[in-house]
C-alpha cells in the first residue's frame, strides 16, 4: 500500500525548510493519524512503529477536510548540507505506508559585519583629495566560514565608484580591504561628501542573517577649494603670476555672476591670450611693420602714442590722457579708422570710449589702482556679456545644448567677442586653451 504519491520539501532557509506530502486521501482523522517526515528510508511498508531517532518532523491529521496535502517543517538543519528525507504516513490502523522522497540542500550562513572604516568621519576633506577607505570586515557566525565576498563604495547617488573582491572569511575571521576615490566637487553638498559602503556575497547559496550590519553610511566634512583657487595654485597653465591672479579675479566675477564653468574658461583663454589690466596696446612692430594694424596711425601722429602709451599702463598714465586719446577713437569700420587697444580684453574703439567711462565712474583719483582696474574692467565685462550688445553669445553658446563644451566657449568668444586679426587660427588656439583650463578648474 503506498499512502501518498509525492514529498516535496521547499523554502529552505539556511536551517530549516517547509515540507508538503500528497496523500492519497484526505488528511484527516478518517484515514490517517499523522505524516512523519524521516532521515532513514525504512526497508518494508505497514510498520507499526518508527523510531523516533529517525524523525525529523511530524504533523497530525485534523479531524475534518477536505485537502489531500500534510503540511509543515523541517527545523535544526545544518547549513550548507544536502538532505533526503522520507515520508511516512499512518493510517487508522496505527501502521505507516511510505509517501514519497524528497532531496534539499540548505544555505550556507555567513554573518559578515563592517566593524570599522576609516579615515573616521570627524576627518576633513577636500575638493580633489585622493581617499583611501579601509574597511574592516568580520564574518560573526563562528561555525563556518562564509563566502566569497565584494566590497563596494557608492557615491551619494547609489553609483559604485570603486570595488573589490574577497576570499572567504572564515568563521570569527577579520580582514581589511582597502578602495580608493577622489574627492570630486560635484559630489560636495553644503560642504559635505556622503559614501555608502556595502559587503555582499558573491556566491549564490549562501544566506546572510542579517544580525549585523553590512551596510553603513559615512558622511565627511570637506574643504571647498573653488574653481578659482585651483586655477591659482596649477602649474601647467604657462602664464606670468600677474596675469594669472589677474584670471582669478575675472574668473571668480563671472562665476559670481552665474556663468557656466565651461564658458568661464572660454572666457578666461581669450583675455589669457590679449592683454593685462589697464594695460594699452602696443603699437611696436618693429619686426614685423606690415602687421601692425592701421588705427594707430592717426594716435602716433597726432598723440604720440608709440613714445607715451604704447604697453603702459592707464594705472601709470592716468585717466585724463587716457581720455584724451579714447575720446578720438571711431567705431571700427570707419575711415580713417582711430583707436587702440586697452585692458584684459583689450577693447578698441568705441568700447575703449564706455570702459574709460567705467573708470571715471569707480575711481577715486586720476591714476586708478589695481583694485580699481578689477572693478571697471569687471563692470564693464558683466554689462557686456549680460546686457550689452554681446549677450546672445552666451545664450547660443547655451542653447547649443552642452552646458561643459569649453571648446565651443572659447571659439565663440574669440570670434564673436575679441574678434581679432587672424580670428579663425587665434579661434582654434583659444578654444583648445579653454579646454585645458577647464580641465584645470574641475579637476
Amino acid at each position: 500500500m503506498t499512502a501518498g504519491t509525492d514529498l516535496t520539501l521547499y523554502s529552505e532557509t539556511t536551517n530549516s525548510c517547509k515540507f508538503k506530502v500528497k496523500l492519497s486521501n484526505d488528511f484527516d482523522t478518517e484515514y490517517y493519524e499523522s505524516v512523519a517526515i524521516t532521515d532513514r528510508k525504512y526497508s518494508s511498508d505497514g510498520f507499526r512503529s518508527i523510531d523516533k531517532d529517525d524523525v525529523v518532523a511530524e504533523v497530525d491529521a485534523e479531524r475534518s477536510t477536505s485537502s489531500n496535502y500534510a503540511r509543515g517543517e523541517i527545523k535544526g538543519l545544518t547549513p550548507g548540507k544536502r538532505y533526503t528525507f522520507y515520508a511516512y504516513a499512518q493510517a487508522q490502523n496505527g501502521r505507516y505506508y511510505y509517501a514519497g522522497k524528497d532531496s534539499v540542500e540548505m544555505g550556507n550562513l555567513f554573518d559578515y559585519e563592517i566593524k570599522k572604516i576609516t579615515p573616521s568621519e570627524s576627518t576633513t576633506l577636500k575638493v580633489g583629495q585622493a581617499v583611501k577607505f579601509e574597511v574592516e570586515v568580520h564574518n560573526y557566525f563562528d561555525k563556518t566560514d562564509g563566502p566569497d565576498y565584494k566590497v563596494r563604495l557608492k557615491d551619494r547617488r547609489g553609483r559604485t565608484i570603486a570595488s573589490r573582491s574577497e576570499n572567504a572569511l572564515d568563521g570569527d575571521e577579520t580582514r581589511i580591504t582597502t578602495l580608493e576615490t577622489t574627492i570630486k566637487e560635484s559630489e560636495v553638498v553644503n560642504d559635505e561628501v556622503k559614501f555608502t559602503i556595502i559587503v555582499e556575497s558573491d556566491e549564490s547559496g549562501w544566506e546572510e542573517d542579517y544580525e549585523r550590519d553590512n551596510s553603513e553610511t559615512v558622511e565627511y566634512e570637506v574643504k571647498t577649494e573653488s574653481m578659482m583657487d585651483k586655477i591659482a595654485e596649477d602649474t601647467t597653465l604657462d602664464i606670468s603670476s600677474k596675469k594669472r591672479n589677474m584670471i582669478v579675479g575675472i574668473g571668480q566675477l563671472l562665476l559670481d555672476n552665474n556663468f557656466k564653468p565651461a564658458f568661464v574658461a572660454g572666457f578666461l583663454a581669450n583675455i589669457m591670450e590679449e592683454g593685462k589690466l589697464g594695460q594699452f596696446e602696443s603699437s611696436y612692430y618693429k619686426s614685423n611693420p606690415s602687421a601692425k594694424p592701421d588705427y594707430f596711425d592717426y594716435l602716433e601722429e597726432n598723440h604720440d602714442y608709440l613714445n607715451t602709451y604704447s604697453g603702459e599702463n592707464i594705472m601709470d598714465i592716468g585717466i585724463a590722457k587716457t581720455k584724451i586719446i579714447s575720446d578720438v577713437s571711431t567705431a571700427h569700420d570707419a575711415k580713417p579708422r582711430i583707436g587702440f587697444g586697452l585692458g584684459c580684453v583689450q577693447w578698441t574703439f568705441l568700447r575703449t570710449k564706455k570702459l574709460v567711462g567705467y573708470y571715471e565712474d569707480v575711481c577715486r583719483s586720476d591714476k586708478p589702482t589695481l583694485e580699481e582696474c578689477y572693478e571697471a574692467e569687471g563692470k564693464m565685462i558683466i554689462h557686456e556679456l549680460k546686457t550689452g550688445d554681446y549677450r546672445s553669445i552666451y545664450t547660443d553658446w547655451k542653447n547649443a545644448g552642452n552646458d561643459e563644451d569649453a571648446y565651443e566657449a572659447g571659439r565663440m568668444l574669440c570670434i564673436r567677442y575679441e574678434s581679432p586679426a587672424g580670428g579663425s587660427a587665434k579661434a582654434r588656439k583659444r578654444a583648445a586653451l579653454a579646454e585645458k583650463v577647464y580641465n584645470v578648474m574641475i579637476d
